[in-house]
């Protein structure tokens, strides 16, 4: 008998870029405010697995071949626009708020495809032109799910208690 296995997998990168307003002002007084923005491009890490096996009971009579591909998103990071800034009413008091935008919509399901069995050895990859008898294996089959783009707002508020202690929430 015979088992393959192949892999491949791809380092990749993903720029991204940010903007940052804060005007100068005195660290204690009223109205402070600041403003951001990033953009990070999408990135996702695939791993395809080939797989192929096959078993010979008489010379190349009475075998089966079996293959199969997968496809699986290790990891995806949407596109991503985020708007965010700081108020400060007054000394001691901030108010921060950020709203993300994700577009999940060219998120990629993994797949997996099972190839035909073959009861002999074939080089061709069109199980017609083999001889198969009556050996039939479904397909894999994937659902075709939709995802959608998403917005996550977020706001937290930050008060300084005293000297060095703060109080969060958000």
């Amino acid at each position: 008998s015979t088992m393959r296995f192949t892999a491949s997998m791809k380092p990749k990168l993903a720029p991204y870029v940010g903007v940052y307003f804060s005007p100068e002002q005195e660290k204690d007084s009223e109205n402070q405010y600041s403003l951001g923005a990033v953009v990070r491009a999408p990135i996702s890490s695939e791993n395809i697995l080939k797989f192929s096996s096959g078993a010979r009971v008489l010379g190349s009579f009475a075998a089966v071949d079996f293959n199969f591909d997968s496809k699986s998103t290790l990891f995806y990071d949407p596109l991503s626009v985020e708007l965010g800034g700081m108020f400060s009413p007054f000394a001691g008091l901030k108010i921060i708020g950020q709203l993300d935008y994700q577009v999940w919509s060219k998120y990629k399901t993994p797949a997996l495809i099972i190839s035909q069995a073959l009861t002999s050895r074939c080089s061709s990859t069109n199980p017609a032109d083999c001889p198969g008898g009556g050996l039939k294996i479904n397909p894999g089959a994937n659902p075709d799910q939709r995802y959608r783009n998403i917005l996550v707002p977020r706001l937290g508020v930050e008060k300084e208690l005293s000297e060095g202690v703060l109080i969060r929430a958000g």
